[in-house]
């Protein structure tokens, strides 16, 4: 997994654990399993805001990206592709399962 790759992954998790909370959790089994957009167009009214919604998320996916790249370019020159994606998963099934209510 390319730094670029990870960057995007990580900052896909952020934006989907921010969603999930923002938008009052996911309460059903079924809406666990929902994409992004699927929970925005359950859970938000109208298409427009729907659409707002999207957007927001997405920028919130791409100032992670923008912030973790360089870093992980860097952090990532001695690994090689497995352990690149043991710790990716690592940190985005910590972050996701993170209780970040508070």
């Amino acid at each position: 997994m390319s730094a670029e790759a990870a960057a995007l992954r990580l900052g896909t998790t952020v934006a989907k654990t921010a969603a999930d909370i923002w938008l009052g959790g996911r309460r059903r089994r079924q809406e666990r399993q929902l994409s992004l957009t699927e929970l925005v167009r359950l859970r938000v009214p109208g298409l427009r805001l729907q659409r707002s919604v999207e957007r927001q998320f997405g920028q919130i996916t791409d100032a992670v990206f923008d912030r973790l790249e360089p870093y992980l370019e860097h952090e990532f020159r001695g690994l090689d592709e497995s352990g690149r994606q043991a710790v990716i998963d690592a940190v985005c099934d910590t972050f996701a399962r993170a209780d970040l209510s508070d």
